[in-house]
């Protein structure tokens, strides 16, 4: 079923000025023609007439795009999917974290005469990367001091038993939140008397994984998570008999 791309008069750029963070082009201009001549070329599977360039060949080869791009015919949803992730790159959510070297005209982030690079041809079939900077950010915006202090002993331990020095923070948070809805839940199973509130039933599971494994250089942080082999071993150990 082809993809209804909107009212007759609605070209590929005009679906471009609809997405967010992105430079809007202005009907009739030279860089709105350009880049509606260009994306109009994919359609037609005559994309490679536009970009006739040894070293633009060499990069695809390098960046492993697959040459056959060039001459396939693409679909309007295909076009429109490629734009999609494309605009991407500008939105603070998505990698790069600096978007000051990034082309504002769409012609050149279909193909870029001057460094000979197709940033739509690299990210046709996937998403740039997440901003982990920004969701660290957002994630820890409304964490007590005291909660941030649990966060920051789990991991120091954590690091300690794996030999590890990367940031896990999030999914220790994230370990954190799923183990208060544990405890909530099942708290008339766990012992008084080993661990009281939920706090304790998180920061004792790291002060136990360290007294258990001591060294553990392969662990996973994810495998903590609960409903997993040491979790359901540590859980075990703070229930009544």
């Amino acid at each position: 079923m082809p993809f209804d791309f909107g009212p007759k008069s609605e070209t590929y750029v005009d679906y471009w000025n609809s997405l967010s963070y992105v430079r809007k082009h202005k009907k009739g201009t030279k860089v709105y023609q350009k880049a509606d001549r260009y994306l109009r070329s994919l359609e037609r599977g005559k994309f490679s007439k536009s970009v006739v360039a040894s070293n633009f060949t060499e990069w695809c080869d390098r960046k492993k795009v697959d040459p056959n791009l060039l001459y396939k015919k693409w679909s309007s949803r295909q076009i429109k999917d490629a734009l999609v992730n494309l605009s991407k790159l500008f939105d603070p959510d998505y990698e790069p974290k600096i978007k000051d070297k990034l082309p504002r005209n769409l012609y050149r982030l279909v193909f870029d005469e001057y460094t000979q690079m197709s940033l739509f041809l690299f990210y046709y079939d996937k998403t740039p990367k997440l901003n982990r900077r920004r969701i660290k950010e957002d994630a820890f915006q409304n964490v007590s001091r005291k909660k941030m202090k649990l966060i920051n002993d789990a991991q120091a331990i954590f690091q300690e038993v794996t030999g590890k020095k990367e940031d896990n923070r999030v999914a220790v948070l994230n370990i954190f939140n799923s183990m208060k809805d544990y405890y909530l839940n099942n708290e008339e199973k766990i012992d008084y008397d080993k661990v009281s509130g939920y706090t304790q039933f998180f920061s004792y599971y790291f002060k136990w994984l360290q007294y258990q494994y001591k060294s553990f250089p392969n662990l996973s942080i994810y495998a903590l998570n609960p409903d997993t082999k040491i979790f359901n071993r540590y859980v075990k150990e703070v229930m009544y008999d």
